[in-house]
């Protein structure tokens, strides 16, 4: 799962430190190079949020059947959303989920 701006960027969770509440993130010019192997230069960069509601949206995979990994993706993914600007783009599934 991904998010998308206006721009059509393309924004994909690396992953998810729980020590102190940041989730990594990588910037696309669009989904489908994000979808390719990439060279450096294809890249816009990458970044960490800090995500005050990380542990809240933790919280609620607790009894949760999935792997802990995919539940650290999704709390990562929910806790992101709460953030500007992320609070605004629109959701973008990955190809294979």
């Amino acid at each position: 799962m991904g998010l998308k701006n206006n721009e059509d960027n393309y924004y994909r969770i690396t992953h998810v430190d729980v020590s102190d509440s940041r989730v990594h993130i990588e910037v696309f010019v669009d989904q489908n190079v994000s979808n390719r192997k990439l060279t450096a230069f294809e890249k816009k960069g990458t970044d960490s949020v800090h995500c005050g509601k990380l542990t809240e949206e933790l919280a609620k995979f607790a009894d949760a059947k999935e792997t802990i990994k995919d539940n650290l993706w999704a709390a990562g993914y929910l806790a992101l959303k709460n953030e500007p600007p992320f609070n605004v783009m629109t959701n973008v599934l990955e190809a294979g989920q």
